[in-house]
Formats: C-alpha cells, sequence, structure tokens
C-alpha cells in the first residue's frame, strides 16, 4: 500500500509486481530471525500474492508455519512440565509433613514404652490425644500403674519388715545384755562361794 500511494502508476511495469514480492520475502526473512513468525506469515502471504508463481515463497510459508506451530507445541510442553513439577512439589511436601509427623509421634511412643512409667504414657497423650498410638498407650498405662502399686506395696511390706526387723534387734541386744548380766551374776556368784570355802 505505501509503495502503490507514493509511487505513480506508470512507474510499475511487468515487473514490479516481482520485485515488489522480492522487497516482501526479504522483509518476511527479517521478521523470521526476529522470531515474529506470525508478521512473517504475513509478508510471504503478499508476496505470494504479488508473484504467485514463486514456488520458494510457498515453501517457506509452509516452513514458518511448522516453526509457529512446534512454537506453540513447545509452550504447551513447557507448560505441562511446569504443571507436573508444581504438582510434583506439591506431593512430596505433603509427604514430607505426613513422614515428619508419622515419625515424630512414632519417637514420641517408642519414647513413652521404653520409659514404662504412667509419667511418661500421659506425656504422649498429653502431645497425642487422639494419636497412631493413643489406644495403646491407654492399655499400656495400666500395667505401669498396676506395677507401681505392686512396687508400693512391696516396698511397704518390706518397709515393716525392717521395722519388725529392728524390733528383732532391739529384743536380742536386750536378750543378750540379759544374758551377759546372768553370766556377770553367776561368775560373782561363783567367786563368792569360792572364797567361802
Amino acid at each position: 500500500d505505501i509503495i502503490a500511494n507514493n509511487l505513480k502508476i506508470d512507474y510499475f511495469t511487468i515487473d514490479s509486481n516481482s520485485r515488489i514480492a522480492k522487497i516482501w520475502f526479504a522483509i518476511a526473512n527479517r521478521q523470521i530471525e526476529l522470531k515474529l513468525y506470525e508478521d512473517s506469515l504475513n509478508a510471504i502471504q503478499k508476496a505470494i500474492a504479488l508473484n504467485p508463481e514463486e514456488q520458494s515463497y510457498k515453501q517457506k510459508y509452509a516452513e514458518v508455519e511448522e516453526l509457529i506451530k512446534n512454537k506453540k507445541n513447545k509452550g504447551k510442553k513447557i507448560l505441562k512440565i511446569a504443571t507436573v513439577s508444581v504438582v510434583a512439589l506439591v506431593l512430596v511436601s505433603v509427604l514430607s509433613f505426613y513422614l515428619f509427623n508419622y515419625f515424630k509421634e512414632k519417637n514420641a511412643y517408642t519414647t513413652a514404652k521404653s520409659g514404662n512409667t504412667v509419667s511418661s504414657y500421659q506425656t504422649y497423650l498429653n502431645n497425642y490425644p487422639d494419636g497412631k498410638y493413643a489406644i495403646d498407650v491407654k492399655n499400656l498405662m495400666e500395667e505401669p500403674t498396676f506395677e507401681e502399686a505392686r512396687k508400693a506395696k512391696d516396698y511397704a511390706v518390706n518397709n515393716q519388715k525392717f521395722e519388725e526387723a529392728a524390733k528383732y534387734r532391739d529384743i536380742e541386744k536386750d536378750i543378750i545384755s540379759a544374758i551377759a548380766k546372768v553370766k556377770k551374776d553367776h561368775e560373782e556368784n561363783k567367786k563368792k562361794n569360792s572364797f567361802a570355802f
């Protein structure tokens, strides 16, 4: 249009369309270098319209259409890769969070079980009231309670035995003292009797 508006009608010759088509084709090639594929298609179309006989224009047009198609496919591929990457990242994050909490709770359970006291089990239940091992911990909690009660009873029995043993030691001391006194008295009596003769 620019050429037609600026040049006089008599300027054009039979060969003018061919020369103008070459200009449009040169513009199209430069646009391809700049990766302006859509614009280059328009320029090639104008070149073909001016010189439909030139096969190189049609061939270049097909090449540019293929470049546009590849560019769109590449964009779709990149989008798919980005989507898959984001989904994978989210899955890894969720899995990591789940595994971290799982092992944290399992460690707390193992610690409570190795402690085997009401206090250790209660600590687990305070941190994980609805945890995976809560029922087991409640059941295990009864065992140490029973065990602690048995130990307390044993302590009381042993303490009572100790107190009884202490009483027996006192009685034993009294008996030993009494025996010593009887012996002493007997020796004194024996000495008195031996002087009497």
